[in-house]
């Protein structure tokens, strides 16, 4: 949950008999991020190209009880593009970040100063409706609620490979790779590695690869 930064010039534009008041939204899916906003035709805002979508859907209403924890954010985008909406089904949505602004907009829907954030948290869920209307459901937690969460992380490649994902970060580490092969791997502190075979002394049992030499022990204080 993020307070809305109101700049001045949006201040006197809510005072204001008429104004039009359109939400935009940010999902940062991995492959495919969506970029759109309750008015019609394209808005160039931010460095980005947001798709109006006409009636957006709704937006849930955020609350904070007497504890000050605030709930998630539950968003309906109706009228999908499919385009928009087949790409969303193959998307990695999980602990995706998801950005709600409220823009204020004149006559002819241009904005009348910078959008203020009204919610930012990050995906925990993402459903997909299908038929006449598409729409696509998403529960936005919020960042207070993520601090008081436990989250599990993995000495794996893939956990790895998942969090360097999220963070935006597109490269392929390879630091944990090897973790698996060493499990149950028996190593020998301080002594050479025995070979399978025949002691020097007769009999079977293991003899020390190297030099021949007797092994040493070594002594760590």
């Amino acid at each position: 949950m993020t307070r809305p930064d109101v700049s001045d010039e949006m201040q006197t534009a809510l005072k204001g008999h008429e104004l039009v008041a359109l939400p935009i939204v940010h999902l940062d899916f991995a492959g495919d991020p969506v970029h759109a906003w309750g008015g019609v035709g394209d808005l160039d805002w931010n460095g980005e190209t947001w798709l109006g979508v006409g009636n957006l859907g709704e937006i849930g209403t955020i609350q904070s009880d007497i504890k000050g924890s605030i709930p998630s954010l539950e968003l309906s985008l109706n009228h999908i593009d499919s385009d928009i909406l087949a790409s969303a089904r193959g998307q990695t949505f999980m602990g995706r970040r998801g950005r709600v602004w409220i823009g204020v907009f004149g006559d002819d829907q241009t904005l009348i100063s910078d959008p203020a954030l009204f919610y930012a948290g990050e995906i925990s869920n993402l459903t997909i409706s299908d038929g006449d209307d598409p729409s696509i459901n998403v529960v936005i937690d919020s960042r207070l609620s993520l601090l008081k969460r436990a989250r599990p992380t993995y000495r794996t490649q893939e956990d790895h490979l998942r969090q360097l994902d999220k963070d935006g970060i597109s490269v392929n580490d390879r630091f944990f790779e090897f973790v698996p092969s060493l499990l149950n791997k028996t190593i020998y502190w301080g002594l050479r590695e025995p070979s399978v075979g025949r002691g020097r002394a007769g009999g079977s049992g293991g003899s020390f690869a190297g030099d021949g030499s007797s092994p040493s022990l070594v002594s760590h204080r």
